[in-house]
Order: structure tokens, then sequence, then C-alpha cells
């Protein structure tokens, strides 16, 4: 997947980057829809490094605030170092439009930064949709880029990818999301990740994912249903770990 759509929250990211059926402020890395759950204002704050090396960094501060009217979204997200980097802004909005049906929409404005060439912007969009399918089972679908825009910047060619996801909840200490993402230029990726509270200020995390091949594990920990530190990583068997850290805080009142 491109560069440009590399930002995941860290609980993601420990749940090998499965991001479709998320209701929570983690559904600003993926289906926006799932802000449509969220009943407290919150933020978020990430940082990534692919292969545990510095060039390849990704970091990213969002919010989301739920109204009357519908959730708004705002993501910021950062990635690369001096010599060359991508900023990207994302705008998004969800609501339900019945009991059991959501939507999700984002804008996307991006901006490539080479010091010896200056900088370059382009934009697109991204939507999706989210349905409860019965008490325990949900089903959400998203796409990003639809419009088709070829390049970002003119530097690197802009995927159309598309995601469908599930996510089943036996209980309220045990989510398991199983989702199949493709890029019309790449491999499809398959993906399952469980998030298992183990107690009540503690969470465990497991993921795996075929496209490219890789595993994930880490943990959270939740302090007064209001903070939350998500320590993950992925593991790729010929590059190695790739950790990410990351919080959140609800305003819960």
């Amino acid at each position: 997947m491109s560069t440009f759509l590399c930002a995941q929250s860290a609980r993601n990211i420990s749940m090998a980057d499965v991001n479709n059926a998320q209701m929570s402020i983690d559904a600003l890395f993926g289906n926006q829809a799932g802000l449509s759950f969220l009943e407290d204002p919150a933020i978020t704050a990430n940082a990534f490094q692919r292969f545990g090396l510095s060039e390849l960094g990704n970091y990213s501060i969002g919010a989301a605030l739920p109204m009357e009217m519908g959730t708004f979204g705002l993501l910021i997200d950062y990635y690369g170092f001096e010599g060359y980097n991508e900023k990207k802004i994302n705008l998004s909005y969800a609501r339900k439009l019945f009991e059991n049906l959501s939507i999700g929409a984002q804008f996307d404005f991006f901006q490539v930064s080479i010091p010896e060439y200056g900088n370059a912007n382009s934009f697109t969009f991204e939507f999706g949709l989210m349905s409860k399918l019965t008490r325990d089972l949900y089903l959400g679908a998203h796409i990003i880029n639809p419009i088709k825009a070829d390049k970002i910047a003119g530097v690197e060619e802009f995927p159309l990818v598309f995601n469908l996801g599930l996510l089943y909840k036996p209980s309220e200490k045990l989510h398991i999301n199983l989702e199949f993402e493709k890029d019309l230029d790449q491999q499809e990726d398959i993906k399952l990740g469980i998030d298992y509270k183990i107690m009540n200020i503690l969470y465990a995390r497991i993921g795996a994912a075929t496209g490219p091949s890789r595993f994930a594990f880490g943990l959270g920990i939740e302090i007064l249903d209001k903070l939350r530190f998500d320590l993950g990583s992925t593991y790729h068997n010929v590059l190695g770990f790739s950790p990410a850290g990351g919080l959140v805080f609800n305003f819960k009142k």
C-alpha cells in the first residue's frame, strides 16, 4: 500500500492493521462510519516506526467530536524525514442514518516535501458504511480514492483501495475482526485481529495478515475509562519489527 495511506493507531497496528469495523476514535484511521458510535469527545496521538527506522517514522494526532448532527473528526499525519516527507490532513464526518446503519466520509489533503524540489499538493476522499447485522456482529465497507486520482502530487501512484470487514463481539471483553482489503495494483490482504480484555485495565491483542505476511501483538492499559495507553508491533520475518505506541483520552463526564 502507498505510504500516503500508512497512518494507523497503535491499537490497530497491534492487530495487524485491522481498521474497518472500529467503534471508537480508532475509526479515524480506517472506516470513518465507526465514528458514529462515539458518545464522548476524544483525542489520540500515535507514533509508528516501520522496521525500527527513524527515516520511516509515522506520527499522527487526531480528535473526534460527537454532536447531534453527527460526529466530526480531524487527523493530522506526518511520515518521513528532513530529506523527504509526506503530510496529510483528514477531515471526516459520520452519522447514523438508521439504528443499524451508519455512514462516514473523509476529505484527504496531501503534501509532499522534497527540499531540492519544494512542495506539491493533492487531494482525494474516502467513503464508508457500517451496519449492525445482529446483536454481536457488525459489517463494515470502506473505499479510498473512489475518484481514482492517478498521482499524489505528481510523485507517487495513488491506489484505489477497497476494504470489507466483520467485527464479532461475543462479549464486551472479546472483539474479533476479520477483514479483506484489496489495492487494485497489489495482492489482496486478509487480516485477523483479536482484542481481549484480560482485566479491568489491561487488554491483550494479537493479529496476522497475508499481504505481505506479518504477525502483530500488543497491549493496552486503560485508566478510569478515560485514558488508554497502547503499545504494539508488527513483525515481518525478513525486515523485522515495526513498533508503535499511542494514547487515547476520552472526555467522559
